[in-house]
């Protein structure tokens, strides 16, 4: 699961989606709201006994489902990706 930021419009419904699948990752920024979309997502993380991880620019992540991979590109970055100059 990858949430891009913690707007309500974001993250609103994530609780849901956490109990009803079996997530294994979960993405978020680092930064926090005052949203209860937002405290209920993280309560169902915690539920879930999972940790949020960080995104990073340049994160490679598997697909399970096929031999292809998401990669994630943050912005603002103080670092460059190998597609910038």
């Amino acid at each position: 699961m990858i949430a891009t930021h913690p707007d309500a419009d974001h993250v609103g419904g994530l609780d849901e989606v956490l109990k009803a699948y079996k997530v294994e990752s979960v993405y978020a920024p680092k930064v926090s709201h005052t949203t209860q979309a937002f405290k209920n997502f993280l309560l169902a993380v915690k539920n879930e006994k999972l940790t949020i991880k960080t995104e990073k620019v340049g994160v490679s992540l598997p697909l399970s489902l096929s031999d292809t991979s998401l990669s994630i590109f943050i912005y603002p970055s103080r670092k460059k990706t190998k597609w910038e100059k």
